[in-house]
């Protein structure tokens, strides 16, 4: 027979368990993701994610180091920084290789259309 005095492994767990959860401490997967925090660590990829898209022809200038600061901050594998790229890719959901393959696409899409539309304008030159 069972002391009823000594304390079972369930009744233990009782006490670990919360009698109420608050708001502040339930966070669900949608409402995580609007939270001021991650609106800013999404704006810091966006905004990366844009230099890359817009300005990867540009040759030289203050748009050209923009690109090159945002790709290789994507290339870099860092994570001992908050706002490195793993780091901000593991706080949004999205997996960092998936994103600089995403990015590699942009790039060479972009370096394609530069040559194709450079071909195309050669060919609409004149002849002198």
């Amino acid at each position: 027979m069972q002391d009823a005095t000594k304390p079972t492994a369930r009744t233990v767990m009782d006490l670990c368990e919360p009698i109420a959860v608050l708001p502040s401490q339930y966070v669900d997967a949608s409402s995580h993701r609007c939270r001021p925090e991650m609106q800013l660590v999404a704006a810091i990829l966006e905004d990366a994610l844009s230099c890359i898209a817009h300005y990867a022809n540009i040759r030289s200038g203050r748009r050209r180091r923009d690109f090159l600061d945002a790709y290789h901050w994507v290339w870099k594998d860092q994570r001992d920084w908050p706002f490195a790229f793993s780091t901000v890719c593991e706080l949004l959901g999205l997996e960092p290789s998936a994103v600089r393959q995403f990015v590699q696409r942009l790039v060479d899409t972009d370096a394609d259309g530069a040559a194709g539309a450079s071909e195309r304008t050669q060919e609409r030159q004149p002849d002198s």
